[in-house]
């Protein structure tokens, strides 16, 4: 099983847009050419992220995963990614803000400029995405 397959399995059961975690999960983690991916488990910041989710330790204390485990990474971060969501009335946006810049989402310009990437990744992912029941 890929790691992108992982997270389409997590973003389904939590109910997250899949286009979203993948857009997260791509902008987060860097290339992985031993798995040819983008979705990178092994993938560090400089300030102490850690994963495909570049979650931080205490975050991952407050989801209660260890963010070292590429399975628990994902899914701590789709998990965080729902709560942004109910935080945020499902604000696609504000949820990009509070992932990068906390769960405040700061007016900062590098905040700024992560979210309009994430939502230039959404449109690459956003095929992957199911239609809403009619």
């Amino acid at each position: 099983m890929t790691w992108a397959e992982v997270i389409a399995l997590e973003a389904k059961a939590a109910k997250v847009p899949l286009s979203l975690a993948y857009a997260i999960a791509n902008k987060e983690s860097s290339f992985d050419p031993k798995n040819n991916e983008s979705f990178n488990p092994a993938a560090r910041g400089a300030a102490g992220e850690i994963g495909v989710y570049q979650i931080m330790p205490e975050t991952a204390r407050g989801l209660g995963i260890d963010p070292t485990d590429p399975i628990q990474n994902i899914k701590g971060g789709v998990k965080y990614i729902r709560q942004m969501l109910d935080a945020h009335n499902n604000d696609v946006v504000k949820v990009a803000r509070s992932y990068n810049g906390g769960p405040d989402g700061p007016n900062k310009p590098d905040t700024e400029q992560y979210a309009a990437e994430v939502m230039r990744r959404i449109g690459q992912f956003q095929s992957y995405d199911e239609p809403p029941p009619t």
